[in-house]
């Protein structure tokens, strides 16, 4: 039941933040650096969360911030 409901999340923002590359792209026709920075910034905030559950966490912590990672992770490929 918890996975499912973490792979819904994950779909969900996914789609919405794919929704948000896709009006980026819209509203920049000529270049196309702009629509990457939102998964770019999504997977640069996973390997961030994965440093500090790795070094810098104490306890249940460090599981909080793997799931974040996750979360960013799925998030940030859709995106990209």
């Amino acid at each position: 039941m918890g996975t499912l409901r973490l792979v819904l999340l994950i779909l969900g923002f996914g789609g919405l933040f794919a929704g948000l590359v896709y009006l980026i792209h819209r509203l920049t026709r000529g270049r196309r650096f702009p629509k990457y920075v939102p998964g770019l910034l999504f997977l640069s905030g996973a390997v961030v969360f994965v440093a500090r559950a790795r070094w810098f966490s104490e306890g249940m912590q460090g599981l909080a911030f793997v799931v974040l990672a996750m979360m960013l992770l799925g998030i940030g490929l859709i995106s990209l």
